[in-house]
């Protein structure tokens, strides 16, 4: 006679050692699959991109979390720790108001965390001063952007472009900038959000397209649009649906504009981000 086995089978418990023994074939995932071959030619400038993206990203953290910094400064609010990346430290300093300064081991994240009193003293401050703080680095990475567009546009001038029309473009660029951030959001949900950045993008004329310009100036519009969705954590969910989740007691709202804000926001991770251009060489 055989005998069956209906026990189920054990599940295995995500642990450490777990991660660790399964490394191996990650990597081997990597090689075989993907084609990141260390003995590849190639390899090296793949690292080399890697570390251009990387540095690209760094900046427009570091500015993004400086316009917060800044703005608690100046209301007044105080700062526990001014960190770049996230996870374990690499480089810490004290200043000499006791703030901390953190370079940390994984660059994705940069965060601007105020002290026990800090937290407190944002309760007391008005909701424009409140408004100011979490706007701000939203407000660095569009400027850094625009900054970026208009060097290049009054650069052109000089190649044989018409002022009028470096004006004009100077004059409309607060439009422009909303049309795209429209676009922007819209693209996440269908294509013609694309189709609308891809019609509206800044024009450089009679300047060569730069990399390093490119990489900063897209991240800067990216992460400033993306952080004013009001979505989650980001900023426009501090902006806009903090005022309102504190302003309520209706239980519905209280549990649906939450679940609602981080629906919309995994669906935004799953989609991605469908720009690619921002600028338009010509």
């Amino acid at each position: 006679m055989i005998e069956i086995n209906l026990k189920e089978p054990e599940k295995k418990k995500f642990t450490f050692g777990f991660f660790l023994w399964n490394l191996p074939r990650f990597f081997y995932f990597l090689i075989t699959r993907i084609g990141l071959d260390i003995f590849s030619p190639n390899f090296p400038r793949f690292l080399g991109f890697i570390a251009k993206v990387l540095a690209a990203i760094l900046l427009v953290l570091t500015i993004h979390e400086f316009g917060h910094y800044s703005e608690m400064k100046r209301y007044g609010v105080e700062v526990q720790e001014f960190s770049i990346g996230i996870g374990m430290p690499l480089f810490q300093y004290t200043s000499e108001d006791g703030e901390l300064v953190s370079l940390r081991l994984v660059p994705i994240m940069a965060y601007v965390m105020p002290s026990q009193r800090g937290v407190e003293k944002l309760g007391e401050i008005s909701s424009f001063a409140r408004f100011n703080i979490y706007f701000a680095g939203v407000r660095n990475n569009i400027f850094t952007g625009w900054a970026l567009v208009v060097g290049m546009q009054f650069f052109s001038v000089f190649r044989r472009r018409d002022w009028s029309v470096f004006l004009k473009d100077l004059l409309f660029s607060p439009v422009r900038i909303l049309v795209l951030f429209f676009g922007f959001t819209v693209a996440f949900f269908h294509k013609w959000g694309t189709e609308v950045v891809q019609r509206h993008r800044f024009e450089i004329r009679d300047v060569a397209e730069n990399e390093h310009i490119n990489r900063v100036l897209w991240w800067s519009f990216c992460l400033g649009f993306l952080n004013f969705l009001p979505l989650g954590v980001f900023d426009g969910g501090r902006i806009f649906l903090s005022p309102i989740l504190s302003a309520t007691d209706n239980w519905w709202i209280l549990f649906l504009l939450p679940l609602t804000s981080q629906t919309l926001l995994f669906f935004c991770f799953i989609r991605g981000i469908r720009i690619r251009e921002l600028v338009d060489y010509q």
